[in-house]
């Protein structure tokens, strides 16, 4: 089941480019930070994390939207705290107007959480879940974006693992 939901998204990223719909461009690449949920914010010690996306289209009807294959990566490496957390989904981004954009997607997301706080002996869980995310986007120009994401991935050593990216996008 794990494997199914991971191979299925990333076997649509190759039809995307097979089937690109006119007029758009099938691919989109974002880099940003991502701001830590209160859970690893107070066991990190940091605000910010890192995070990347990368999206194909898919050229089929959405059920309200354009359809994507998206993949997530966020991190943060501290001395008090390591995040790694990968999330392949199917999203939809609906278009508000000719800038705007709402979407939605969900997916497997795999999270590996290592705390190792000065005097207590280190965790780390390393573990599969389904993952979501919520998008709302704003086009600068015909190629140049910014993008919003709250992520979803589930708890981890107890821990919230939910956080909301902010990323400056390019579409290919």
């Amino acid at each position: 089941m794990r494997f199914a939901s991971v191979l299925v998204p990333l076997l649509c990223c190759p039809l995307a480019w097979a089937m690109e719909p006119a007029g758009t461009t099938p691919l989109q690449l974002k880099l940003g930070g991502t701001y830590l949920g209160d859970d690893l914010r107070v066991a990190s010690g940091d605000n910010w994390g890192y995070y990347a996306g990368l999206s194909t289209l898919i050229a089929e009807s959405g059920v309200f939207g354009v359809p994507s294959a998206d993949i997530d990566a966020r991190s943060l490496n501290t001395g008090n705290a390591e995040l790694l957390s990968i999330e392949v989904s199917y999203a939809e981004r609906a278009l508000i107007g000719d800038r705007y954009w709402l979407g939605f997607g969900i997916g497997s997301n795999w999270t590996k959480l290592g705390l190792s706080p000065a005097g207590v002996p280190a965790r780390e869980e390393r573990r599969w879940k389904i993952g979501g995310k919520a998008m709302i986007g704003y086009l600068l120009t015909n190629q140049l974006f910014f993008e919003s994401t709250y992520h979803y991935s589930g708890d981890a050593l107890g821990l919230n693992t939910a956080s909301v990216s902010l990323a400056l996008g390019y579409w290919f």
